[in-house]
């Protein structure tokens, strides 16, 4: 088990057991040695950056238009399957990563044997693999609000944009 605030021992977890690959963008050597995928590769994922969220969330508190409502926030252009957020990576980094798919049934497999805090974060990303349809349903607006129509005004920053100012 790798320790998350220990880039070696990471290292010697993901090259030992192989089954969670981080991609680590700090001043250490980078662990994007492969990419697992997990589910339908044709799942949608959607990238925020946090200054982007921050200031929705800044708006959004002043806003009456938000009052008891869920904000979702899915700009149309950073709504990538993870081919593409593998491909961009690829693109940037100028390596080709090694794909493995996993069988959502081994993926639950891994979460019940894994202690913890690695399952509750294999959880949190079986979850989000499991409902990332739900980048694509329609909003309740008696309960949510889409923060791209409320600030249409946002120029998001995109995926690229965001990896660009990481990578060399």
């Amino acid at each position: 088990m790798g320790d998350m605030n220990d880039h070696g021992s990471l290292v010697t977890a993901i090259k030992e057991h192989g089954e969670v690959v981080l991609i680590d963008f700090g001043e250490n050597e980078p662990l994007t040695a492969g990419v697992n995928i997990f589910g339908d590769d044709k799942a949608q994922a959607v990238f925020v950056d946090e200054k982007d969220m921050s200031m929705l969330a800044i708006r959004a508190v002043e806003d009456p238009r938000t009052l008891d409502k869920v904000l979702y926030v899915r700009p149309p252009t950073n709504m990538r399957s993870f081919s593409q957020l593998i491909h961009i990576l690829e693109k940037k980094t100028g390596r080709t990563l090694e794909r493995h798919y996993v069988s959502e049934h081994e993926f639950a497999k891994n979460i019940q044997e894994a202690p913890f805090p690695l399952n509750f974060q294999l959880a949190m990303v079986h979850s989000t693999v499991v409902h990332a349809g739900a980048c694509e349903d329609a909003i309740d607006a008696a309960v949510g609000v889409e923060a791209t129509l409320l600030y249409p005004d946002v120029e998001f920053i995109t995926v690229e944009e965001y990896l660009d100012g990481l990578l060399p």
